[in-house]
């Protein structure tokens, strides 16, 4: 009965090491999309800023 317990808690504190191991994983990889969405977003930001004042700024008018 006491080696069943043992075994018993040694398969769950595999099954824990795992669990955690992967929920690192995880949030490396929710950390790094994430970056990488910042890195793309800033650059994008900038366009579209300027293309807004692009099109928002008077045309010249033609005399002739």
């Amino acid at each position: 009965m006491g080696q069943a317990v043992a075994e018993r808690e040694k398969q769950l504190k595999l099954i824990t090491r795992q669990q955690i191991g992967r929920s690192e994983q995880l949030a490396a990889i929710g950390r790094l999309s994430a970056g990488i969405a910042h890195e793309i977003n800033n650059p994008l930001t900038g366009v579209l800023t300027f293309a807004h004042l692009l099109r928002d700024k008077p045309k010249p008018r033609r005399t002739g």
